[in-house]
């Protein structure tokens, strides 16, 4: 499938933010010449892994590399990939600046930049690569729990749904970035230099999302307790259509990336 729109780089819809921060570069491993067939995925948490990039990956011939940030795992040098997936955390960036882990993860990803790698940042991975990027993500008004629509401006490649939201933050747009979906809230997804940001999760199964209500049991959501039942339900319902929808997205991206390393 091609995919130009996530190659083009257009004005900025909205100004953004520099990070001034100085980082340690403690991540780096030596550098080699090597095939690029391998995909990293930055993971951060136990509950948030790559679920449905992994059959993506599988498909397309890619070797999946596993990250554990949060772990202290070093990273790798970005120049041998093929691309990188940036997975969330429980929280935006926004709740975690002062994080161990962050400014190395930002800085990896201006690296990835300047390599040219594309990099996938999915949920709060797509708060981080908007920072890294220039622009950046701020507080929203409540948090989003739950499957939601969009407005896109590539159907072939994101189409409106079903998607699930669950975050806490909305995306400030990188200068340069071209806005691929939204809804009433804000951006939902974007593409800049060959990267991809959505801030739902077309990475979801099922068990994912049913791990995720139990972690957030209680909380309150437009000033209600959450309605896990609700959600399960719905994931239920809308899981052919998410997966397809998924596929799609995800296919499209790791076709692009494949392209770019060749």
């Amino acid at each position: 499938m091609s995919v130009p729109t996530l190659h083009r780089t257009t004005p900025a819809v909205r100004p953004g933010r520099q990070s001034r921060a100085t980082v340690r570069r403690r991540w780096v491993l030596p550098g080699r010449i090597v095939a690029r067939d391998t995909a990293a995925i930055l993971q951060l948490r136990d509950d948030v892994p790559a679920g449905l990039l992994m059959d993506v990956l599988d498909d397309r011939g890619l070797r999946a590399r596993t990250v554990r940030v949060d772990r202290d795992e070093p990273l790798p040098d970005p120049r041998t990939l093929a691309t990188a997936i940036i997975l969330g955390t429980a929280n935006s960036v926004v709740y975690n600046r002062a994080s161990r882990w962050l400014q190395t993860e930002l800085e990896w990803i201006r690296q990835a930049d300047r390599a040219d790698t594309p990099v996938l940042g999915l949920g709060s991975g797509a708060h981080a690569l908007a920072t890294a990027l220039g622009g950046g993500a701020e507080p929203a008004q409540r948090p989003r729990r739950g499957w939601i629509r969009v407005e896109t401006n590539v159907p072939d490649v994101i189409v409106r749904g079903p998607w699930l939201a669950w975050n806490e933050g909305l995306i400030e747009l990188p200068p340069g970035a071209e806005l691929l979906a939204h809804d009433r809230v804000g951006p939902q997804a974007f593409s800049i230099r060959g990267h991809l940001g959505a801030q739902f999760h077309p990475e979801v199964r099922p068990e994912t999302v049913a791990g995720w209500v139990g972690f957030r049991r209680g909380e309150a959501v437009d000033g209600q307790p959450l309605d896990g039942q609700a959600v399960l339900e719905a994931t239920s319902r809308e899981q052919l259509a998410a997966t397809a929808a998924s596929g799609r997205l995800l296919s499209a991206f790791i076709d692009s990336a494949q392209r770019r390393a060749r």
